[in-house]
């Protein structure tokens, strides 16, 4: 009789615990969005004081498992302002970040269209604005980078205005001129600057590259 006893006590404490331990987390989600309302993808969500995160998908969408006790989720992006919101007891919290105008200063886009602060990089950093490739009026846009980038050599190739042009950034490194070719990646995407064809004093046509 005292151990049929001691069984239903310790059912007893077990199913009265297993409310409990749901209870421990809850799922929480939300849209993240710019001032025009429009979903910010790969934003870094975190329970603030821990190391509980996610980020948001394509659409600005989030959804976070946070642990009992959890007050405040933390928002963050390059170029924007952190965001703090205090949570409640909905299970929903959309949130509006605005544009940091002091970090966006000293944020970068890389070649791979990857978001860097500009101190963390280990290479210098060079940016021509648009502004200047339309004042230079080339037809060529390496011919446009002349002048514009330190430790950049631009030779413009006397063929005409439609020739290719030879681009070295601080010196040659091989006796091949085509090894010293720069690597151009055009939205993320190398492309193939390969000369089409190449004049000499032997004949032959110069018919461009492919920037």
């Amino acid at each position: 009789m005292r151990q049929l006893q001691l069984v239903l006590v310790f059912m007893l404490l077990l199913f009265a615990g297993i409310p409990a331990a749901f209870a421990q987390k809850r799922t929480v989600s939300g849209k993240i969005s710019d001032a025009n309302g429009k979903g910010i993808p790969f934003v870094n969500v975190t329970v603030k004081g821990s190391n509980v995160g996610t980020t948001s998908n394509a659409d600005g969408v989030y959804s976070l498992d946070v642990p009992a006790g959890a007050k405040t989720l933390v928002f963050s992006y390059a170029g924007l302002k952190t965001t703090e919101q205090t949570l409640t007891n909905r299970s929903s919290h959309d949130i509006t970040m605005a544009q940091d105008v002091n970090e966006l200063e000293t944020v970068v886009v890389t070649a791979l269209g990857i978001e860097r602060n500009k101190k963390n990089l280990q290479y210098s950093i060079s940016t021509v604005n648009g502004d200047n490739f339309t004042q230079a009026r080339e037809n060529s846009t390496a011919n446009a980078l002349a002048g514009r980038v330190a430790g950049v050599n631009v030779t413009k190739i006397a063929s005409g205005p439609g020739g290719s042009s030879r681009v070295v950034i601080r010196g040659a490194k091989t006796l091949g001129s085509n090894l010293n070719q720069p690597l151009y990646v055009v939205d993320g995407v190398p492309i193939d600057n390969s000369n089409f064809g190449q004049s000499g004093i032997w004949g032959g046509s110069d018919q461009g590259d492919g920037m």
